[in-house]
């Protein structure tokens, strides 16, 4: 609403404003009643309605109607997408559902494996344990027959000693018997003739 110029000098506000305060003054309600006056005018003086004929009423009706249309497909693409994203949703919610079942039993099962898991390990030490131990027992097995063999082999060599030195006394003993018997039969021989 645009306040005239004779109206600034009654009127505080500016006279570009477009607001405007409650007039009192007699320039107000006559501007008031000039507006009034005018919207009368815009209004035909018979009120039934007509169907004018002309080609601007029929594009203004082909336009409001696809305008109309075009809005009814937008309205209805619309419910469309809101009732594929509810079931959308819903579908989510279900696969989501399954989702967390599977991975309490993919948990599960982790849980499973990592128990034998362990199981195995504690029986591939106690596997190696008993190897050790085996081993371990083998070897104190071979190092007890090992000492029993070097005191074996040394009681062997004291005896060889002890069995060359008589071997050799009787050796001597022997040598002196051959030099001594010559002597000896010729002896006898002597004595016996």
């Amino acid at each position: 609403m645009l306040i005239k110029p004779g109206c600034a000098a009654a009127c505080p506000l500016p006279v570009d404003s477009a607001i405007a305060e409650p007039c009192t003054s007699a320039v107000c309600v006559q501007r008031g009643s000039e507006l009034l006056h005018g919207v009368v005018a815009a209004v035909p003086e018979d009120n039934t309605v007509s169907i004018d004929p002309s080609p601007a009423s029929l594009e203004l009706v082909t336009c409001l109607l696809i305008f109309g249309l075009l809005a009814v497909v937008l309205l209805l693409c619309r419910v469309y997408r809101s009732i594929q994203s509810r079931f959308y949703v819903v579908r989510e919610q279900k696969l989501a559902l399954e989702l967390s079942v599977l991975l309490k039993e993919k948990c599960k099962l982790l849980e499973q494996v990592s128990l034998a898991q362990k199981e195995y390990e504690a029986l591939e030490s106690s596997l190696k344990e008993a190897n050790f131990d085996k081993v371990s027992t083998d070897a104190q097995s071979l190092e007890a027959t090992y000492k029993n063999l070097e005191r074996d082999k040394s009681q062997s060599g004291d005896e060889l000693l002890i069995l060359e030195k008589k071997l050799e006394e009787r050796t001597k003993h022997h040598e002196q018997d051959e030099l001594v018997s010559p002597v000896y039969s010729k002896r006898i021989e002597n004595l016996t003739h």
